[in-house]
């Protein structure tokens, strides 16, 4: 990965469980919606929804608790849950605004390539006045294909006007992983024990990603 953050000119981040410690508040909101709806979640089915778009976890939501109430109403329910605690709960993990200010430091152009709303993501950025390292927000939101699609990327890759070899992503899901695996992108993957392909690096912490970095500008 070294020849990779050598060559890159901008780093790709997904936010949720890689920037910043949000996973407990979704799995909360998950939790307490199909609470709402008369069902139980469970830890599984949330870590397969960790990716997709809101629009498609409420369709898969619907159709496989066959609930009555329309899409609308629903995504309306899981924004007043999410958006209650979201923005005041969520924080960076240790170690993100060093690296984020390391990296804009060097000259990186820095994206988040998410499936939240970008207000959310501004919101947190905003709360810890580093808003000036972002160079944009993309959002699945904005297209058809959520994560493990790789549209996401893809369209990063085009508003950024870079090609693949020219950007190192971070992720932490599996289908994060895919995502920016599939459009072609070197990814350091947080929390796997191994490479899950040539693609991806397994990394601890951001305190490894620093030492990677370091080591890379110094290579």
């Amino acid at each position: 990965m070294l020849n990779d953050v050598q060559k890159a000119k901008a780093l790709f981040f997904d936010f949720d469980g890689t920037l910043v410690d949000s996973l407990p508040v979704l799995r909360k909101v998950y939790m307490d919606f199909l609470e709402k709806m008369g069902h139980e979640g469970t830890e599984e089915e949330f870590q397969r929804l960790n990716g997709p778009s809101i629009n498609e976890i409420i369709s898969y939501l619907k159709e496989k608790y066959q609930l009555e109430d329309s899409v609308e109403s629903m995504k309306e329910m899981f924004h007043h849950l999410f958006k209650g605690i979201y923005s005041k709960q969520v924080h960076f993990f240790p170690g993100v605004l060093e690296f984020l200010n390391y990296a804009k430091s060097k000259g990186y152009r820095i994206f988040v390539v998410t499936s939240a709303e970008p207000i959310m993501v501004s919101s947190v950025f905003e709360r810890y006045q580093v808003d000036d390292v972002l160079d944009g927000i993309i959002s699945s939101k904005e297209f058809t294909n959520g994560k493990p699609h790789p549209e996401v990327y893809l369209q990063a890759l085009k508003r950024a006007d870079l090609h693949a070899d020219e950007v190192v992503a971070f992720e932490d899901s599996e289908n994060g992983i895919l995502a920016s695996t599939r459009a072609g992108i070197k990814t350091f993957a947080f929390g796997k024990e191994e490479s899950l392909s040539p693609e991806v690096t397994p990394v601890k912490d951001w305190k490894e990603v620093m030492e990677a970095f370091t080591l890379g500008a110094h290579g």
